[in-house]
């Protein structure tokens, strides 16, 4: 273990077993929950690979989760860095196309170019995508799965499953169900973002559905009056026409005249069809000086 390592109080047994598995060149598959030092696995996996010369790409399945790590480490959507895109054509075309296309020049470098693929959040990755990157990555080397290129997933399969996408045939299975996934799996199970050993139960049961009577004591002390005003409350709703209609509502609350506009789109009829904004707009006139606020 090198001198950073050491200087880190929360370096685990089952961390520094990843680390030597990457080391030994297998493809890993790093899960755990929240909070076990995955993000910090993957840091010191970097530092590594660029000691050794190694060329690594850090991706993520969303741009959220690459807003997690220091931009230094220049993380990217997967879905950029192979140019799959959202998926609507199969690996195959992609790859011949990735020779002719100048648009996908880009993915096309960074894929020969790379020596390790690091994945985050692999849970939201369907099995399809995972199938079509394995492909892909064959620009590299045809004779090898995933084209030589050593693959390193992570995150935690009990948290957001892949979204189904039927009109590219995309049943949102999970990735682990492809015959490409990674032969080992290392398990991190000790929790450091939280000390709380009650609420680190907590969530770990809540993550498998099965509440032990001591957490369901614990979210039960949790409960506090709410303030009765309406107006000072924040509203949930389970989807977006209910949101729609809650806004709406708010806004005819308010005085004076309701006006309505209705959104011209152009573009790519499917990529409209999975627009989530409402086409309308309605709008009154000194909406926003009000001290009411519409959510």
């Amino acid at each position: 273990m090198d001198a950073a390592m050491e200087q880190q109080t929360y370096w685990t047994a089952k961390q520094n077993l990843a680390l030597s598995m990457v080391k030994a060149g297998h493809n890993v598959y790093i899960g755990g929950q929240a909070g076990c030092g995955k993000s910090t696995l993957v840091t010191h996996i970097m530092q590594w690979a660029e000691n050794e010369r190694k060329s690594v790409a850090l991706t993520c399945t969303t741009g959220v989760a690459c807003s997690n790590f220091s931009p230094v480490l220049k993380p990217m959507t997967i879905h950029k860095w192979c140019g799959v895109g959202d998926g609507r054509m199969c690996g195959i075309k992609l790859r011949g196309m990735m020779a002719t296309d100048d648009r996908l020049i880009p993915a096309r470098n960074r894929i020969l170019s790379t020596d390790i693929l690091i994945i985050d959040e692999i849970s939201m990755f369907s099995r399809r995508m995972f199938d079509m990157l394995e492909t892909v990555l064959r620009i590299k080397d045809t004779s090898h799965t995933f084209g030589n290129i050593q693959i390193i997933v992570v995150g935690d399969f009990l948290q957001l499953p892949p979204v189904r996408n039927l009109r590219y045939e995309d049943l949102g299975e999970f990735a682990f169900t492809s015959k490409f996934w990674p032969p080992h799996s290392i398990f991190l199970d000790s929790v450091f973002r939280q000390r709380d050993e009650s609420l680190i139960s907590l969530i770990r049961e809540l993550s498998l559905g099965q509440l032990s009577n001591d957490s369901q004591k614990l979210i039960t002390s949790l409960a506090r009056e709410l303030p009765q005003e309406d107006g000072k409350l924040v509203k949930l709703y389970a989807t977006n026409i209910l949101v729609d209609l809650h806004n709406r509502s708010r806004i005819m609350d308010l005085d004076g005249q309701m006006y309505s506009f209705q959104s011209t789109d152009k573009g790519d009829e499917r990529a409209l069809n999975t627009l989530v904004v409402t086409p309308t707009l309605w709008l009154k006139r000194g909406i926003r000086t009000q001290k009411r606020i519409v959510f």
